[in-house]
């Protein structure tokens, strides 16, 4: 084996040092006895392969090399960039990569239920958050462009944890976040119907009895089936509601209710809004044409939400964060959803912010046609006609009323209260996305 050259000493002298350790052209040169040109271009070759970092007021140091760590779908480096971050410390841990993410809007006692060690903790001005997150080896993510106290820089460098501060809020933060997730996840499954549900499938026929429904009770072990035509469409479902005290031989279609359906390329998550918004146990899947190519129960929908628990929780749709925490009233023209402003969906200045207002008010206006008229809407326009700041722990109803619809378009009214006080008001307008 050749004998290594200075150059070569240098780079393997270099990788041993830990991550964090100042790198100099003098330092290099008096320890390994080599010139200055020779540490100066040595150092330079480190640089291009990872091995350190030259930080601005803090000089080269050594860093954590991306073969080093395992590999993740997105580093440190990525969310500063894409959240136009500034490092308060820890730049030479930048090639880090994420475990997972979490939004600080509990209080600190349940912390250790869900902050994991590598992750990214996403916070705003609460320093005893900040504090116990780091504690639990967390990176912070400081929203809001807030400054933390320096006890808390100090304990991120002993924890050897890096420091970011963006300018941007909770929502935008996690919306950014959500996109770049789902884009540098190619080979992560998101959950799509046609992944969970049933298809060999037990259905009734239009021409049946009720006797018939009895008899595939008996038979099959569950109560609930579709209801198909001759060309194998949905034209209903049957529920033990539905036959309660009725007579044997009376026909299947003159006790049916109206089935909501719902298409295999559509999420899971939507799937689920669907079931509670419209109190129905047992979706049928059709196809483009109407057709029932499955079911989908609420026992597949668990199954599919323990698959998803395995990816990061912050891939879940901005929808389904925001509306997690709403109940739904039906109105006499739409629906009203009733639920509490959260820390995650507020602004610098703690309120709701503009992001999360409007993503109530589009998702209860689909929702008001959808069970109004089950059309699904396609939003063309959104014109707010007035809003207020919505403080932080606050209750809130947003009620969406149907004014009219035709064949192709919709116009619906939404309005957000805070108590009797009105705090917003939008007019929509959309496409009828008829099947």
């Amino acid at each position: 084996m050749a004998p290594q050259t200075k150059h070569e000493q240098i780079l393997q002298y270099i990788e041993a040092l830990p991550v964090g350790t100042k790198v100099s052209v003098r330092r290099i040169a008096r320890e390994l006895e080599v010139s200055d040109g020779t540490a100066y271009r040595a150092i330079k070759e480190a640089e291009a392969q990872g091995l350190v970092s030259s930080i601005p007021k803090v000089g080269t140091v050594r860093i954590e090399t991306p073969e080093a760590r395992e590999i993740e779908d997105l580093t440190l480096a990525e969310i500063k960039r894409l959240v136009e971050g500034t490092v308060l410390t820890g730049e030479e841990y930048l090639s880090r990569g994420i475990k997972a993410f979490t939004i600080g809007a509990s209080t600190v006692d349940v912390l250790p239920h869900y902050v994991e060690e590598g992750s990214v903790f996403i916070v705003g001005n609460r320093t005893d958050a900040q504090r116990a997150a780091l504690e639990l080896g967390a990176h912070l993510l400081i929203i809001g462009g807030f400054t933390p106290e320096e006890e808390i820089i100090q304990l991120a460098r002993q924890k050897n944890r890096a420091v970011i501060s963006t300018p941007y809020d909770t929502f935008a933060v996690t919306s950014i976040i959500n996109r770049a997730l789902l884009a540098a996840m190619p080979d992560k499954e998101i959950v799509l119907v046609e992944d969970a549900m049933v298809r060999e499938f037990r259905y009734l026929k239009a021409t049946d009895r009720i006797a018939d429904w009895h008899a595939a009770v008996e038979k099959y072990h569950h109560s609930r089936f579709p209801v198909l035509n001759e060309a194998g469409e949905v034209i209903g479902l049957v529920t033990p509601v539905d036959v309660f005290g009725r007579e044997e031989e009376e026909p299947i279609s003159a006790v049916m209710r109206p089935a909501v359906t719902v298409e295999q390329d559509v999420s899971i998550g939507h799937a689920a809004r669907l079931m509670i918004w419209e109190g129905q146990e047992l979706l049928p899947v059709v196809d483009d044409r109407g057709r029932a190519v499955g079911v989908l129960s609420r026992q597949d929908i668990i199954n599919a939400y323990q698959h998803l628990q395995k990816q990061p929780h912050i891939t879940d749709t901005l929808d389904n964060i925001v509306l997690s925490g709403f109940r739904m009233e039906d109105t006499e023209l739409g629906v009203k959803l009733l639920g509490e402003i959260t820390e995650f969906m507020t602004n610098e200045f703690g309120f709701a912010s503009v992001g999360v207002l409007v993503t109530l008010i589009n998702s209860t206006a689909y929702i008001a046609l959808k069970r109004r008229k089950r059309l699904d809407l396609s939003t063309e326009s959104l014109t707010l006609l007035h809003i207020e700041p919505v403080p932080f722990d606050q209750q809130v109803e947003v009620e969406a009323a149907v004014l009219s619809t035709s064949r192709r378009v919709a116009k619906i009214e939404v309005t957000v209260r805070q108590g009797e006080q009105l705090v917003a008001k939008a007019f929509i307008t959309g496409k009828n996305l008829e099947r």
